[in-house]
Order: C-alpha cells, then structure tokens, then sequence
C-alpha cells in the first residue's frame, strides 16, 4: 500500500462483491495491507436482489463466514445494489458512519470495482484486487466440474432451497386468416401427441418483447410470415414437467394475421409432426391439447364466437 496512506485514516473500508469460492491472494493482500495501515476495518460486500444467478451465486452469509474464518478481526457487513450509483453511494455513506460514528474514513476497492461510479463524501483508492472478468472466469469453470463429496452435494441443495420461486414465461401465437364470412387458424401437433396446440415457446432473454418473441418462435418452428400482433390473454399453463417443482409457466396469447408461407412444420426443427388450418366455428375444442383449451377458448370470444354446451360436449358457435 501507499505509505502516504499509512496512518492517514482511522477507518479502512474495503468493498467488493467476493463471490468466488474461496478468497483469493489478491483479497487476502488487500485486506491484510488495510488491517497493517487502519485502527478498524470494515468489509462491505455489495449483495443483489436477485437470487442464485450466475453472477450472483453466493448468498451475503456464506461470504461473510468466508471472510471471517480468515480474517475474525474485521467487521463484515453488507451493501444493498441500489436503482442508481448516487443512491447507492449515499447508503454506503450511512452504513460507515452508523458502524463508525466519528474517525476518518478511506474507501478501498480493486480495478473494475466501484470507485468510478461513487459519488459520496470519503476518499478512494484502487487496489490489485481480483476483477470481476477474473471472478466470473473462475465462477464458470467451477460451474463444469461436479465433486463427490457431501457438502457439494449440501451446497447444490442449498442453492436450490434459496431462491425466489419463479414464473417461466412463454409465448403461444394464433395464426388467423379469413376465409369467406368466417376465421381459420393455424394450429398443430407434436411428435408427443396427438391433439391440436397453438405453436409457441419460452421467451428467450434476448428477445425484446413478446412479439419478438412470437416472431422468433414462429419462423423456427414454421413457414409462415406474420404482422398486425394483437394480445388475446393470459393464463398460467399446467406442464408436466414442473409438476413437482415450484416453477409455474404464464403464457401469453397472441393472434397475428397471416401474410404468406406454407404453414408447415420446419424440416430443421421437427418439434411438430404435422400443421393445419382449423375453422374457428366448427372445431370441437375436445381436439384441442387440454392446457391450449383456455386459450383457444380465449380466441373464441377475442372472436365473438359463443360457446355453447351440448350433451355435455362443448361445440363453437357464431
């Protein structure tokens, strides 16, 4: 460290998110030159609001043991993400002085750290301490291996249980055409069975909306091209496979007008076996796959088209 600095502050505050599996000599040096040059130390370890994400795996308590198993001496505390840099640099400076009311303060943080985008009151200085490119470098190749031990195996499980549970979003998309007085739409069926579904996926991070999504979803699974996106509704749908997780998927449906193509399934994907047009008025919905049957009911009345019951059997009619 800079000698100028030795003795200069009362209070060295070093700050970094340290979420790697164990610290590295670049941490252990940073915060053995402040314990050496600093009556008191204090740790802050920026914490996210999202949980167990890829670049957010650790939560704040297994960090702070971490640190704390080396270096007991330090205060280890915590430093939410704010909505901007000047929020979050006014709460740092509230956290230092509710643990430290009086003493001069200096901040410590490595390259790429947030030294650059602090706006508070104290002084900084950048340290040689692991860069975030390192730690996610690090954090991927811990991700490719698997070790047979049982806190591995306690890790994952601890992962798993602390998590927000979530809703996976998906897109379905109504193909519409006008044949005549009356309405058909596209509709088709997986090599898994044998009843009617609208064709759609999961919406991909890098889309940038639910008609992107649609769009994207519609030119790998079939020959068709679109336009005039309209929302029909929306409705959570039952899937096997979370049956026992606490995964819950919510679909959107969107009815589009057809422009051109074949509307047949795309040799490439062959996620569908077979497509067709169905009219809107005579199609039974017991055709349809059980979790489409709300949403092409939707269709139905996005259509004003009644549906009527009939010995028990449900039959569309104008």
């Amino acid at each position: 460290m800079d000698s100028l600095l030795k003795n200069k502050y009362d209070v060295g505050v070093v700050i970094g998110r340290f979420q790697i599996a164990e610290l590295s000599e670049a941490h252990r040096n940073i915060i053995t030159s402040v314990l050496e040059t600093h009556k008191q130390v204090i740790v802050a370890i920026g914490v996210s609001p999202t949980l167990g994400s890829k670049n957010h795996p650790l939560s704040y308590t297994a960090r702070m043991k971490m640190i704390q198993k080396e270096f007991p001496s330090v205060i280890v505390t915590y430093i939410m993400d704010r909505p901007s840099d000047e929020d979050w640099s006014k709460e740092l400076d509230k956290l230092i002085r509710a643990i430290v009311p009086i003493g001069s303060v200096c901040l410590y943080g490595g390259r790429d750290s947030f030294i650059p985008k602090y706006t508070g009151v104290y002084p900084t200085f950048e340290m040689a301490i692991v860069t975030t490119e390192q730690g996610t470098k690090i954090r991927e190749e811990i991700g490719k291996e698997v070790c047979d031990s049982v806190d591995f195996r306690k890790g994952v499980i601890y992962h798993s249980q602390n998590q927000y549970p979530k809703v996976l979003p998906t897109v379905d998309i109504a193909v519409v055409r006008k044949t005549g007085k009356s309405f058909e739409v596209l509709m088709a069926r997986r090599k898994d069975g044998d009843l009617l579904q609208f064709p759609g996926g999961f919406v991909d991070p890098s889309d940038i909306s639910l008609e992107d999504a649609a769009k994207r979803e519609l030119g790998e699974e079939l020959d068709i091209e679109v336009d005039n996106f309209a929302y029909v509704c929306s409705s959570l749908i039952k899937d096997w496979r979370y049956n026992n997780t606490s995964e819950r998927i919510m679909t959107t449906l969107l009815k589009a007008d057809y422009v051109f193509g074949s509307g047949k399934p795309n040799e490439k994907e062959n996620e569908f076996y077979s497509s067709e047009w169905v009219s809107l008025n005579n199609l039974n919905t017991t055709e349809v796959k059980p979790n489409h049957k709300g949403l092409f009911e939707s269709l139905l009345k996005y259509y004003g088209i009644k549906i009527k019951k009939i010995n028990n059997k449900e039959e569309e009619m104008e």
